[in-house]
Formats: structure tokens, sequence, C-alpha cells
């Protein structure tokens, strides 16, 4: 098996102009040289198989993340419901701390309604708007 694999690259080899790189060698040269009986049509059924290899990896990638969306979600989802007290709280603070009546709230209204400093805000910030909304 090594001998043959010796000569497989040697012929490989053979395919490149003198001095051109080994990551040069099309994947058309690889499979005349793997299996010099195959016709054009065999080669471009390898080929294809090559495609289809690389859409699978690819859709393999989507599929993690959306698992990680799903798993995201599935924890979300499980989280107990904020009780009503607590959520007219959140809004009257809200609504304190939104001085423009704008419906958003900033770092600067934050420090403002909050007495913090640039740095405790930035700090804060950083560590908890993971979204930067």
């Amino acid at each position: 098996q090594k001998r043959e694999l010796l000569r497989c690259l040697e012929l490989l080899a053979e395919c490149l102009r003198p001095g051109e790189p080994a990551d040069n060698i099309r994947h058309f040269d690889y499979f005349r040289v793997l299996c010099p009986c195959a016709q054009p049509r065999h080669i471009l059924m390898f080929d294809k198989w090559l495609q289809d290899y690389d859409k699978l990896q690819q859709e393999l990638g989507q599929l993690e993340d959306l698992e990680d969306v799903e798993a995201s979600f599935r924890k979300d989802f499980h989280k107990p419901i904020l009780p009503a007290d607590e959520l007219q709280a959140l809004e009257e603070e809200f609504e304190r701390l939104d001085l423009d009546r704008t419906g958003f709230v900033n770092v600067a209204s934050i420090q403002k309604g909050w007495g913090w400093s640039p740095e405790l805000a930035s700090k804060t910030v950083e560590e908890f708007d993971h979204t930067e909304d």
C-alpha cells in the first residue's frame, strides 16, 4: 500500500509545472491518478460527491447553530413568569429613567437616575448588554 501511495504521489507531482506549489493540484488530476480507468462521467461524479460533501458540512454547521438557538429558547421558555407587582415596579422605574419619553433608556439616563459613575455604567453595560442595543 505504501508503494502504491508513493506511486500516486509521484504521478500527482508530474501534474504540476516546475516550481508550482503542491496545493495547485486539481481534484480532476487527483481523481485521474486515483482511478486511472475512470471515464469523464466518473470524474464528474467524483467531483459531485465532493460538492455534496462540502454542502453537507455547511448544513451540519447550520444545524449546530439551530440546535444552539433551540437550546437557548428552551432554557428561556422554562423561566418563571415575572410576578405582576415586579413587572409594574420595573415599568415605573423605566418611565422614571426615560427622561425624554422616547421609550428608550440610554447609559447617560441610567447614570443620572441611579447616580452611577461613568466607569460603573461602562462596566455594567459591557458585562450585561450582550446584544449591544
